[in-house]
């Protein structure tokens, strides 16, 4: 188990809160656990415990997780009596707002081993010793001069974009992720970059950005807003076809007001009216001869067939592309949509097609394979759900998103923004050399504000 999604996840293993269904309400905890049989089972066949990242349980958790095992297995002993092995740095991270692993009275219970052979640093010891005195706050001349000589002085653009921030704050991340992202440059075949804003629902009524729910952030670690890059494949009935597209938008009137549709320049065409195929020369044919020939049956045709396309084993779903429609400068609804589009532009108003997500870098466009995702959980006893691309744009994280991460190169600051001990600590530690940057700091006598 780990105190932490990173963490979970880098051992292969669920969080602490995940595996054993607990939540914090009313100032207590609380574990769902008990309530399933199944679920009480499984935990019974546990041998050994062990918990990564120590350093961020808090004190009352720690200590109702061993209560857990202790009831599970009907007995007052510590975690029911299954070896435990705990593993961490207790400079790092603390617990958010509450007590301290080590205030816990079943700490007083484990025997500590300390490890001093460095791992991540092993290739640059003098770094390793700099970060012992830093951890411990005690800076020698050598260690602040070696600190002096990392404050970022150069104004060259790449440098932010080459590192990873630190921030303290989620709010300072967003900012620093939603300004980088602006600036980054995007495939001359496209024609803008995409911004992914999440679907979400509670109650399974979906949210808008007027009343979202500030509990999604504690429930799931899919982003509300993800930004991507965009490039869009055809779909025939044998296999999918590639080609380079970019949504149109022309420009016309109806009733003397400025009118505009913007889509792919694309149309289903496994039916077409008798009309759309004068002066075409098909492959094969099939038709039918009643009161049928109208355009309306051909829509519902290409709906049908489009339907039952396959569609790549890499996303998620088909993309069903809705044009976006205005007259008069003011967006049109599907209940309020205008009969006269039709007969002003040929882009149509709906078009199926596949989706291929790519993300942007300074130097070029990573392309990956990605879906997206639906979470599910609850919120004051509702359903809620996310769906989203499970890909967090990262050229700033907080300290406690780093944690038990190893980055070649980062950049943060020492300053009034660190609100907790060992986040600055945490915020070079995870570089393997000395390759970190600072932005700001603030040297003062023997410490340096803001380390802890």
């Amino acid at each position: 188990m780990a105190s932490t999604s990173v963490a979970a996840h880098n051992i292969g293993r669920k969080t602490l809160h995940s595996l054993l269904k607990i939540r914090f309400r009313d100032g207590r905890y609380e574990t769902l656990i008990h309530l399933n049989e199944e679920d009480e089972t499984n935990l019974k066949k546990i041998e050994t415990i062990m918990i990564e990242e120590i350093s961020m349980v808090d004190g009352d958790l720690f200590t109702f997780i061993s209560n857990i095992f202790a009831k599970i297995h009907n007995n007052n002993i510590l975690f029911g009596g299954i070896p435990t092995l705990v593993i961490g740095d207790l400079a790092q991270l603390p617990p958010v707002k509450l007590k301290y692993i080590f205030q816990s009275p079943t700490w007083l219970s484990f025997f500590p081993l300390f490890l001093t052979i460095p791992q991540r640093q092993r290739e640059d010891i003098e770094f390793y010793n700099v970060l012992q005195e830093i951890r411990t706050g005690h800076l020698s001349r050598r260690t602040k001069d070696i600190i002096q000589s990392k404050i970022n002085t150069s104004n060259d653009p790449e440098k932010f974009y080459n590192t990873t921030h630190i921030v303290s704050t989620r709010q300072a991340a967003f900012n620093i992720n939603q300004l980088l992202c602006s600036y980054l440059p995007f495939d001359h075949t496209t024609s803008e970059p995409l911004t992914s804003t999440s679907e979400d629902t509670v109650d399974f009524e979906n949210l808008t950005e007027t009343n979202l729910s500030p509990h999604f952030k504690h429930s799931t670690n899919l982003p509300h807003i993800t930004h991507l890059q965009e490039e869009v494949t055809f779909p025939t009935f044998t296999n999918l076809s590639k080609v380079i597209v970019q949504k149109e938008t022309v420009h016309f009137n109806i009733d003397g007001k400025h009118a505009s549709r913007k889509q792919f320049p694309l149309q289903n065409a496994f039916a077409l009216t008798a009309h759309k195929v004068q002066d075409l020369t098909l492959p094969h044919v099939t038709t039918s001869v009643d009161e049928t020939l109208f355009a309306e049956a051909a829509f519902n045709i290409n709906q049908l067939l489009c339907s039952y396309l396959p569609f790549d084993h890499t996303t998620s779903e088909p993309l069903t592309s809705t044009s976006e429609d205005t007259v008069d400068f003011e967006n049109l609804t599907e209940t309020n949509l205008s009969p006269h589009f039709k007969h002003s532009t040929n882009l149509p108003h709906i078009t199926h097609l596949q989706e291929e997500v790519t993300f942007p870098t300074f130097t070029n466009l990573s392309k990956v394979i990605v879906q997206k995702e639906t979470v599910h959980f609850n919120i004051d006893g509702k359903h809620a759900s996310r769906k989203q691309f499970p890909l967090q744009n990262a050229f700033a994280l907080t300290a406690h998103k780093v944690q038990d991460l190893t980055l070649p190169h980062v950049t943060t600051s020492v300053d009034e923004t660190l609100f907790a001990e060992g986040q600055a600590y945490v915020a070079i530690i995870h570089v393997p050399k000395i390759d970190f940057r600072f932005l700001r700091i603030n040297l003062g006598g023997q410490k340096i504000s803001g380390f802890k």
